[in-house]
């Protein structure tokens, strides 16, 4: 089944950013992706961000002028204005990743269930389980279905969930077991 929200998904594939946005003190996708050229897994506050702490990941890059390609060419959907034309323009400042604590990263394509989910990282622990998250991620699951990661606070593992349409969930969990299984033995 394919998902029927073709406007949706259209609309959501953008260029590195055309907007007036700028990260400012968000580092969100410091802390939530993996940078394969500096060996960071998801969920680990690159080393290079200064001033991090322990239990967070805030400051500024400490190699920015020089920083990996995979970084210069990431831009978070917030940054890229695809929520802009779907919320008014009071709330989309707070949407920004560490205000909402959902970073929303990219429109992924599933081979095997010719679907496309919108991926999302949990930003602080919970963050997609209480508003303005959650309200959020329901909203974009209502359109598109969302593939929604967390880690696991004990296990450190990564955990990832569905939210939308159950019959576009149906077709596209197996496929999305399998990813997480395969980030977890990484």
């Amino acid at each position: 089944m394919s998902c029927p929200s073709a406007s949706l998904q259209n609309s959501l594939r953008f260029q590195r950013n055309t907007s007036s946005k700028q990260c400012g003190s968000c580092y969100a996708c410091c802390l939530c992706l993996g940078i394969q050229r500096l060996g960071k897994k998801a969920y680990q506050c690159c080393p290079n961000v200064v001033a991090s702490t322990k239990s967070s990941c805030s400051g500024r890059c400490g190699i920015h002028p020089n920083h990996p390609e995979e970084c210069k060419k990431y831009s978070c959907l917030w940054l890229q204005g695809a929520f802009d034309s779907m919320f008014p323009l009071d709330v989309i400042d707070s949407l920004r990743p560490d205000r909402c604590g959902v970073l929303f990263s990219s429109v992924m394509s599933l081979v095997s269930s010719n679907t496309s989910v919108l991926t999302c990282y949990e930003v602080y622990p919970g963050s997609t389980d209480s508003d303005p998250g959650k309200s959020l991620v329901d909203k974009l699951g209502a359109l598109l279905p969302v593939m929604k990661w967390r880690q696991d606070q004990n296990t450190r593992k990564m955990q990832v969930s569905l939210v939308g349409d159950p019959n576009l969930i149906r077709s596209c969990s197996e496929e999305i077991e399998k990813m997480s299984e395969e980030t977890n033995e990484q």
